[in-house]
């Protein structure tokens, strides 16, 4: 059985061949660098909203408004999957010019996403 992790590096490489497939390789770095900025940016507008409706729901909690503090919690919940197709996107766009890069059955490639997924492990410790 697959974890959570696990899990999204499937959906990761799932969005990575799509776009590839659909848009091609990058042609240049400013090319990435646009791709990945808009991708960061939209990540970044989907936290933003899930704070300010968190900020909210404090306001509600302090009010014992429990048909707010609901009406809160969902939004949050829709928009964090929102949040994490973004993310997913941004991996997806790193991921995607690293193996274009280096090529998928590179030695260097696989040592490089080998090496970061350690640095995910100790870090989530």
């Amino acid at each position: 059985m697959l974890n959570g992790y696990e899990i999204i590096k499937k959906l990761v490489e799932i969005e990575m061949k799509s776009a590839l497939i659909k848009h091609g390789k990058f042609k240049n770095y400013h090319e990435l660098y646009s791709v990945l900025g808009e991708e960061v940016d939209e990540t970044k507008d989907e936290l933003v909203q899930i704070m300010i409706a968190l900020d909210q729901m404090w306001k509600d909690v302090k009010k014992d408004n429990e048909s707010n503090i609901n009406k809160r919690l969902e939004y949050i919940y829709y928009r964090s999957e929102d949040l994490i197709n973004e993310a997913i996107q941004v991996m997806a766009v790193s991921k995607r010019y690293l193996y274009e890069k280096r090529g998928k059955d590179n030695e260097q490639n696989k040592k490089h996403i080998n090496d970061n997924d350690e640095f995910v492990r100790k870090w989530n410790k």
